[in-house]
């Protein structure tokens, strides 16, 4: 039996761009909060859409 690490790397990517006109990037620390029907959370991924509601 062996030991399992688990490692999650934040570091910024490289930067590029998308054509999305809602996208957008974090190039340090930090995350984008985002309301979800659990509650808030918390994310890097910075592809964001509007849905039918015009809501992010």
């Amino acid at each position: 039996m062996g030991i399992t690490v688990y490692y999650t790397d934040f570091k910024a990517g490289v930067l590029k761009k998308t054509g999305g006109t809602l996208d957008l990037a974090l190039d340090q620390e930090g995350f984008f909060k985002v309301q979800t029907p659990k509650g808030p959370r918390y994310t890097r991924n910075g592809n964001f859409r509007l849905n039918t509601d015009k809501n992010w």
